[in-house]
C-alpha cells in the first residue's frame, strides 16, 4: 500500500500538535504544507493520510529541536488515544483477546504501521514496524509507538508484572536515556525486531476494566471503522466523510445531495447500488458520533440529540436504546469512567505527569 493510501486517525496528529504547542510551536508551523484543515481536530472520527501525517511529523521534528521527540510523543499516548479500538481493547476479558482486537482493527486507525503477534517457547512477542523509507523520522515514530504501546501494556497488565523486554532494531543513542526509569522494562538495542516480549501466560491475565456490553458496542463500531477504511476513495466513502465532517447538525438527504450536486433521488439510487441507503448511513454515523459526544461530560444530552438531527431527546433515547440496548445516560457513565481510568490507572513514573 502506498503511504498516501494509508489511513491515520486525526487523534494521532492532534496529539503531535498539542505536544509542539507545549514548546510554543504554533499549529500553523506543524501543519505547514500538509494540506490539513485545522478544523479536522474538532472531529474525533476524522482521518488523514499517512503522507500527511509524515509531513506533519517532519514539521514537528524540524521545529522541536530535540531528537527525543518520539519518546515525548509516546509519553503523551494513552489507551484512549486509540479511540474505539482502545475502548474495545480495555474492555476485553483478558490480554489475549485485547491484543486480538488490536491486531484486527489497528488498520482502521493507523494503517501505516504493521503489527504481528508471535508465540514461541513460552514467550510472546508483540512486533511492530513501519514498512516505509522515512529516514530519521522512522526512529522518531518507532520511538513514539514503542513507548506508547508499552504504556498500553502497563495499563492493561497493572503493577507487579513479571519481566517484560523491549527490543529496538536501532542503535542506542544518547537521547534514548530519556526513556530510562519510565518503565521497569529491560530495553535492548540493535535487535532484529521492534517488539515487546513477555511470558505467554500473561495473555490470560484478566482485565479489571472488562465489560462485555461495552466491548460488544465498541467492536461493532470498530467493524464500521474497518469497513470505512477499506472503502478507499469510493463514492460511499466520500458520502460518509461528508457526514462525519458536518458542522452543527447532520445534513438531511436534500442538503447532502446538494453537496454532491445531485437530486436527492439520484443520490438515493447511487447509495442503493452500494447496498445501503441514506438512513442506514445516517444511523451508522449517528451511533459513532453519539459515543464520542457522550464521552464528553460537558455536552448535554439535549445538545447531542440536536447535533445528531433528532427532533427531540425522546427520539434520541429510543434510537440509542435500539442501537446499543443501553440508555445514553448509562452509557455516558461507563464511557467517562473508562476514559478517566485510562488516565489515572497508568502506572508510570513521575516523568509522565511532569510531561502533562
Amino acid at each position: 500500500m502506498r503511504l498516501e493510501d494509508t489511513v491515520i486517525s486525526a487523534n494521532y496528529a492532534a496529539l503531535m500538535v498539542r505536544l509542539c504547542e507545549k514548546r510554543d510551536i504554533p499549529m500553523s508551523k506543524v501543519l505547514e504544507g500538509t494540506g490539513i484543515d485545522p478544523e479536522i481536530f474538532t472531529h474525533s472520527s476524522a482521518f488523514l493520510s499517512g503522507k500527511q501525517f509524515v509531513h506533519l511529523t517532519q514539521n514537528a521534528y524540524n521545529n522541536y529541536n530535540d531528537p527525543a521527540l518520539g519518546i515525548h510523543y509516546g509519553l503523551e499516548l494513552s489507551i484512549s488515544t486509540h479511540g474505539m479500538v482502545g475502548f474495545a481493547t480495555m474492555t476485553s476479558p483478558n490480554l489475549r483477546e485485547g491484543l486480538e482486537i488490536m491486531m484486527r482493527y489497528y488498520r482502521s486507525i493507523f494503517s501505516m504501521v504493521s503489527l504481528e503477534l508471535v508465540e514461541e517457547e513460552g514467550f510472546t512477542s508483540f512486533r511492530f514496524d513501519i514498512p516505509y523509507k522515512l529516514g530519521a523520522l522512522r526512529n522518531v515514530l518507532l520511538d513514539g509507538f514503542l513507548v506508547g504501546y508499552a504504556t498500553v501494556f502497563k495499563f492493561l497488565l497493572g503493577e507487579g508484572v513479571p519481566q517484560i523486554k523491549v527490543h529496538r532494531d536501532s542503535a542506542h543513542f544518547d537521547y534514548c536515556n530519556e526513556a530510562n526509569g519510565v518503565f521497569d522494562f529491560i530495553v535492548e538495542y540493535d535487535r532484529e525486531y521492534n517488539e515487546i516480549v513477555f511470558e505467554t501466560h500473561l495473555l490470560d491475565i484478566s482485565f479489571p476494566s472488562a465489560d462485555p456490553q461495552t466491548l460488544m458496542i465498541a467492536k461493532e463500531h470498530c467493524e464500521q471503522l474497518l469497513k470505512q477504511s477499506e472503502l478507499g476513495d469510493t463514492f460511499l466513502f466520500q458520502v460518509k466523510k461528508e457526514l462525519y465532517a458536518s458542522k452543527g447538525r447532520l445534513p438531511n438527504l436534500e442538503n447532502l445531495a446538494k453537496h454532491f450536486n445531485m437530486h436527492p433521488r439520484t443520490l438515493g439510487r447511487r447509495l442503493s447500488k452500494d447496498g445501503t441507503s441514506y438512513q442506514d448511513l445516517l444511523d451508522e454515523v449517528r451511533g459513532e458520533l453519539a459515543l464520542d459526544y457522550l464521552a464528553d461530560p460537558n455536552m448535554l444530552i439535549e445538545d447531542i440529540a440536536y447535533a445528531l438531527n433528532f427532533n427531540d431527546t425522546s427520539s434520541f433515547y429510543r434510537a440509542f436504546k435500539r442501537w446499543t440496548g443501553d440508555t445514553p445516560s448509562a452509557q455516558r457513565k461507563k464511557l467517562i469512567q473508562q476514559k478517566a481510568s485510562s488516565i489515572t490507572r497508568l502506572p508510570l513514573s513521575g516523568s509522565y505527569f511532569a510531561a502533562n
